[in-house]
């Protein structure tokens, strides 16, 4: 891990209580203050509904429905994440440096949200809008009942992705188990290609865009 910024302030987790952490990391934002959480032993419903600007970076692994409705925060974890992680996001953006459980950026509404490792099942369930990037592979029903938005996967994907799905663009690099029947493969143009570039740049991860599919619902 790379040396602490000047400005950022580091909080032990196991010396603040659960409603502590929220506030604490608030009086830090306002102050233009980036935090850095310690300890953090794969706490569950970590940083719910941070709705000021600011960085918050986590050494280790966090549990269950952390981020949970992030507003404006740039959330960096530098371990695995457990089911849930970042539900309903709003924006703002999720970083997670290893694995994402179940549910990752499920129902998000906007900003983005990456996984360098694989993630679950259910992967951007409900996805409104923004974009969720995995690098590795995903489980089943990936982007089940997906609405719109962006999904990429640089790996695989298990049975049943897309199924539900009403819109929304699905890009993927590795096999697919099964493909729900009403979404297609869709001929990628240059534009498709630089829309993909730079979002696998914005979240830091280098891929060649040319060995991407894409997939769309079909059109009725």
């Amino acid at each position: 891990m790379p040396d602490n910024p000047i400005d950022e302030e580091v909080l032990d987790l196991n010396e603040f209580a659960e409603e502590q952490v929220n506030e604490r990391i608030r009086t830090l934002f306002r102050d233009s203050r980036a935090v850095l959480l310690t300890k953090a032993d794969r706490r569950d419903f970590l940083c719910i509904g941070l709705n000021e600007q600011g960085h918050v970076r986590i050494d280790g692994d966090v549990g269950d429905f952390c981020f949970y409705g992030n507003q404006s925060a740039q959330i960096e974890v530098e371990g695995d994440a457990g089911n849930g992680c970042g539900q309903w996001q709003q924006s703002g953006s999720i970083v997670i440096h290893g694995q994402a459980g179940s549910a990752f950026g499920c129902f998000c509404q906007g900003g983005w949200l990456a996984a360098y490792g694989n993630a679950g099942t259910r992967c951007a369930a409900g996805l409104k809008n923004g974009e969720v990037i995995v690098r590795g592979s995903v489980a089943e029903e990936a982007a089940f009942g997906m609405h719109g938005g962006t999904l990429v996967i640089g790996g695989a994907a298990g049975h049943g992705l897309g199924r539900g799905m009403q819109g929304g663009t699905i890009f993927i690099r590795g096999d697919v188990a099964s493909l729900d029947s009403e979404l297609e493969e869709f001929r990628m143009k240059e534009s498709d290609r630089f829309k993909l570039g730079l979002l696998m740049l914005k979240a830091g991860i280098k891929v060649a865009g040319k060995d991407f599919r894409g997939y769309r619902k079909i059109p009725k």
